[in-house]
């Protein structure tokens, strides 16, 4: 490589040379863990390398930066190609498995039953998709199967973020137990290409080292696995301060366990070349150890000033929030203001449409679709184990309703926006991760408490800026008048 590694870089690749160690890196933000990655299997090059990438797109990156002796592919990849060869043949991946098999189990309830299971069926698929993340096998099929497995039916009812109903929990079982045996048949969906090979004890191929990438975000299931691959050696990269993802199931102390399961001796990347001296000194709270780069052409800057209108975000920014609606009410600013925002995060926006449409007819007017917006939270809330994101639709919900008289056009409002290309980025922290911009707003620091992982998420949003970092206020912002 063509740059020259720091003395912390020089001794990883020491520790990776000289030693059979297992190695976990600690590595901050923005301290060159990929290059650190690219140095040790450049200074092993007769050793046969797997890198693994939590998505394709990086993982096809590393395909063109590691040498010849790496395989660079993602967990999943590697899960598929497993539980092929398992199956002895070719698998069909199919990502409407889940649903295919729910539309048919609902179809042979009763009609208000098929109602009834037709009003949540989101809550239904998102809970098969979490059971196989989380290494479930239902009661019975780990009877039949006589199997073991990382989580019970009883356990899965529990960790779901809503109490289902009866019904509901009969069809999460149903769905669940008949894709299994769909697996074993080959065909399979995205969840399956972990769930299958690790649970059922697929014959994974052998690397004399493996090599993982963002280590904090590593589940339960993801543990099982690795330690079904990594037989020779593990070296892991990642930052326990950046473990944001506990809603997705990973580990709330991910590397500290992974270090204890494989026996890891810790190395640390402590400077960082992304952020500025006084943004590095604004996180040492966080992480006390961390430095900037002698190098670095700016300085960094910290602003909060005590008003502020849209006019003061500029092109190619980013303004990072812990929940959504306050990333909603900028965006209607800025469209009021004649620009166009950006708005991260599809999933959120196909969700808010949906409920919007059961709220009623389009013709309703603004305080009927309130007060049936009211009536919806209240049945929400007898059921839910995430209040906090329950308030947050919510609070999206009244922002959209509030712009138009009528329930339908409250919903052309909000798929104008939701659309939108511009040129200010409006995102929530957790979708910010991975990526970097010369000047970050931070929009609503109250929301993020001082415990658990939202410490994690401040710094993550903090350290996301090459430049600038400015604390902003929805009540603070001074709504610009039009020319």
């Amino acid at each position: 490589m063509s740059f020259t590694p720091t003395p912390e870089q020089n001794a990883i690749v020491a520790a990776a040379t000289d030693t059979s160690d297992n190695l976990l890196i600690s590595a901050l933000a923005g301290a060159a863990k990929t290059s650190t990655l690219i140095l040790i299997a450049e200074a092993l090059p007769r050793v046969q390398i797997l890198s693994l990438a939590f998505n394709k797109k990086i993982a096809d990156e590393m395909k063109t930066k590691l040498p010849p002796n790496c395989t660079a592919m993602t967990l999943n990849a590697l899960g598929h190609r497993a539980w092929a060869d398992q199956c002895g043949g070719r698998l069909n991946l199919k990502t409407t498995k889940c649903f295919d098999l729910l539309q048919d189990e609902i179809n042979k309830l009763s009609k208000p039953d098929q109602g009834a299971a037709w009003e949540n069926v989101g809550f239904i698929l998102n809970s098969c998709q979490w059971a196989k993340a989380q290494g479930h096998l239902s009661d019975d099929q780990a009877a039949a199967r006589k199997n073991s497995r990382l989580m019970d039916d009883s356990d899965l009812k529990d960790d779901l973020e809503e109490i289902p109903t009866d019904l509901e929990w009969y069809l999460i079982r149903k769905v669940l137990s008949r894709s299994i045996d769909q697996a074993f048949e080959g065909l399979i969906d995205f969840g399956d290409q972990l769930l299958m090979p690790t649970i059922f004890r697929a014959i994974f191929p052998t690397f004399h080292l493996v090599l993982v990438d963002e280590a904090q975000d590593l589940s339960a299931l993801n543990h099982e696995m690795l330690r079904r691959i990594a037989r020779k050696r593990l070296i892991a990269v990642g930052d326990q301060c950046q473990a944001i993802y506990a809603f997705r199931g990973a580990h709330e102390s991910g590397m500290e366990e992974l270090k204890e399961k494989f026996s890891m001796t810790e190395l640390t990347l402590s400077c960082s070349f992304r952020c500025p001296p006084a943004i590095v000194r604004h996180v040492q709270w966080r992480a006390p150890h961390m430095t900037a780069w002698a190098g670095n052409p700016s300085a960094g800057q910290i602003m909060k000033p005590t008003f502020w209108t849209v006019h003061d975000l500029p092109d190619n920014c980013a303004v990072l929030c812990r929940n959504n609606a306050p990333l909603f009410r900028v965006a209607m600013q800025l469209l009021k203001s004649g620009r166009y925002p950006n708005l991260w995060g599809n999933d959120i926006g196909r969700g808010l449409l949906k409920t919007m449409k059961k709220l009623g007819s389009l013709s309703m007017q603004q305080e009927t679709a309130f007060q049936m917006l009211s009536e919806w939270h209240d049945e929400q809330a007898k059921r839910t184990r995430a209040p906090g994101a329950l308030q947050d639709k919510v609070d999206c919900l009244r922002i959209f309703l509030s712009a138009a008289p009528t329930l339908g056009e409250a919903i052309t409002y909000a798929e104008h926006i939701l659309r939108s290309e511009g040129k200010v980025n409006l995102l929530t922290g957790h979708k910010a991760k991975g990526w970097e911009w010369p000047e970050v707003f931070i929009l609503d620091e109250q929301l993020m408490r001082d415990k658990g992982q939202d410490n994690n998420l401040r710094y993550v949003m903090c350290t996301r800026t090459l430049d600038h970092l400015t604390y902003i206020n929805s009540a603070e912002m001074e709504v610009p008048e039009l020319n």
